[in-house]
């Protein structure tokens, strides 16, 4: 089966640092396949017989053993990824707008696991500057009068309590890609 990865809060700045060439070492030896990385932010392609809740605990306790820090993974089947991008609820016209606007592509916050009700409802007050639509295990947010950088459901998305990593639409469909 075609997996991606996702790893949070690695390489930005001095802290959290992994090399992808050490990366793709580390799973190959723990029987990974056909391993790909895009960027140094931490984003994996591979194939393995292995479910998704296994490959998360193993990569993040295999980072652990061989770095002594936690880093938090969202592991998601390639076909999950392109519905993820395929049930987009904003149109065209809203995307294209938004991306003329700022600059700003779609961005999508992926989760590790769909938002109790509880946690929908802080998601409202964290998001209530933010244009955004929450469905399943992603939030889709678009940018039209200012950059991502300044989304306060962004900065605070931990607060929710979830795994959670962003990014934007035209790296999810490179990983995509690149697992053909």
């Amino acid at each position: 089966m075609k997996y991606v990865a996702f790893l949070h809060g690695i390489n930005q700045g001095r802290h959290n640092r992994i090399e992808m060439s050490e990366l793709v070492r580390i799973l190959e030896a723990r029987g990974l396949k056909n391993i790909k990385t895009y960027r140094q932010n931490g984003n994996v392609v591979f194939d393995s017989d292995l479910d998704a809740v296994t490959l998360k605990r193993m990569i993040e306790r295999e980072i652990f053993i061989v770095y002594y820090y936690v880093v938090p993974v969202i592991v998601m089947e390639v076909t999950e990824l392109k519905n993820v991008i395929d049930n987009c609820p904003f149109s065209h016209e809203e995307i294209k707008k938004a991306r003329k606007q700022t600059g700003e592509p779609l961005y999508i916050i992926l989760l590790n696991k769909p938002l109790t009700e509880d946690k929908q409802t802080l998601l409202r007050q964290l998001g209530e500057y933010d244009y955004y639509q929450y469905l399943d295990r992603a939030i889709y947010l678009l940018f039209f009068d200012r950059l991502i950088r300044s989304s306060i459901l962004v900065h605070n998305i931990t607060q929710i309590d979830v795994y959670a990593v962003v990014r934007d639409v035209d790296t999810l469909k490179k990983l995509i890609q690149l697992s053909e």
